[in-house]
């Protein structure tokens, strides 16, 4: 019981963090920077 209650509190901080990191437009451009020598984004 221990283990499931762990993982369900991980997951819901996991989705929770991962959602507010992904708001901020201008972070990820700026963190984008270093993966364009291999991606290109179409818009």
């Amino acid at each position: 019981m221990r283990a499931i209650a762990f993982f369900a509190v991980v997951s819901v901080a996991t989705f929770i963090t991962n959602q507010s990191q992904a708001q901020d437009a201008a972070a990820g451009e700026k963190v984008f920077t270093k993966c364009k020598v291999c991606h290109v984004v179409d818009k």
